[in-house]
C-alpha cells in the first residue's frame, strides 16, 4: 500500500490507515457511461481519460455508491456523478 493515494473518483486524500479498494479505470468508465447522465464536468473527464485496465484506488464511500449504481434496482435508470466528485474535478 502506498504512503499517500487519492481517491480516482473524489479525489479524497488516502493515508496510511484509510482503507480503500483499487478498481481498473476502463471498468468504472463503462460503469459511469452505462449507469450515470452525461454532464459536462466530472462526466466527461472520466470518459476522456485513456482506457486502461490499470487499477486505481477508490475510497470506501465511493465503492458503495458503486455498488449502489451496480444493484439491481438501480438497472432501469441513470443517475448524476457524485457531487464530490464534481466538486473535485
Amino acid at each position: 500500500m502506498l504512503a499517500c493515494d487519492q481517491c480516482f473518483l473524489c479525489g479524497i486524500q488516502l493515508d496510511r490507515e484509510t482503507r480503500r479498494r483499487y478498481q481498473a479505470i476502463d471498468k468504472m468508465q463503462a460503469l459511469i457511461q452505462n449507469r450515470c447522465i452525461v454532464t459536462p464536468l466530472g462526466y466527461q473527464l472520466l470518459q476522456n481519460l485513456p482506457a486502461s485496465s490499470r487499477r486505481e484506488p477508490i475510497c470506501i464511500p465511493c465503492v458503495n455508491w458503486k455498488r449502489r449504481l451496480e444493484s439491481a434496482a438501480n438497472q432501469r435508470r441513470k443517475t448524476y456523478l457524485q457531487v464530490s466528485l464534481i466538486l473535485f474535478y
